[in-house]
């Protein structure tokens, strides 16, 4: 049974059986679902997440959560799955002074993955992409003083 989605009907006596019938599962059910599973990635991001464990933390079969996942999210489990990674290693990066192997392991990844992806993504290094973020924020927080008003 998957999920609660089908209902038995009639005795199973062993040889043949029993038939079932689809009971409609709502788009909302579906869409919670995914989002218990969206939060499950955010709070468990360092470690290895696949989509077969993904599909029975939502109760559905594999191909079940695949299709449910890419209508709810827009895109596959493992490009959402890279985006969130990637998303949370960048705040890493602009927050924080941790050395890169360090956060490529807080996002589940390894530090060559985490290289890869972002030379892939963004065309930088996390080196790179740090300098750059610090960069923006120190002209960020001059450009503040220099027009605050001091009396």
């Amino acid at each position: 049974l998957e999920a609660g989605n089908y209902f038995l009907s009639g005795t199973f006596d062993g040889k043949n059986p029993p038939a079932t019938t689809k009971a409609p599962v709502s788009a909302i059910d579906n869409f919670g679902a995914i989002l218990n599973v969206h939060n499950y990635m955010l709070f468990h991001i360092d470690r290895a997440l696949s989509i077969d464990d993904m599909a029975r933390h939502a109760a559905m079969s594999r191909a079940q959560f695949t299709r449910q996942f890419r209508q709810v999210s827009g895109c596959s489990f493992l490009e959402y799955l890279t985006k969130v990674r990637l998303e949370r290693a960048k705040q890493f990066l602009r927050e924080t002074d941790l050395p890169v192997p360090l956060i490529a392991r807080a996002v589940g990844l390894h530090a060559s993955q985490l290289r890869n992806l972002f030379s892939l993504r963004l065309n930088s290094t996390p080196h790179e992409f740090r300098q750059h973020a610090q960069t923006k924020k120190k002209r960020r927080s001059a450009k503040a003083k220099s027009t605050s008003f001091h009396n």
